[in-house]
């Protein structure tokens, strides 16, 4: 679902002021939705020529994954294509 970034921000400082006032981490950082303003690219080319990094982008994402849903940030479901 996408929300207009005003939303989103709005509600990032009333939960980081709940969770203060909670005394625990805020499940969405305001620092975070602003970067997520942006359009953020990201070239490889220079760590493979230079320190041989070669895996797969499809790897590590699945790597990521198994290691949220070990860790209890998400829950297995099904998968969409």
């Amino acid at each position: 679902m996408k929300i207009p970034h005003g939303v989103a921000l709005g509600v990032a400082y009333v939960e980081s002021a709940f969770s203060r006032l909670i005394g625990k981490e805020p499940g969405i950082p305001v620092e975070g939705v602003k970067i997520a303003r942006h359009k953020m690219f990201v070239d490889a080319s220079r760590a493979r020529r230079e320190l041989g990094f070669s895996r797969a982008g499809a790897a590590a994402l699945e790597r990521a994954v198994r290691w949220y849903q070990a860790n209890g940030y998400v829950r297995a479901g099904r998968r969409r294509r």
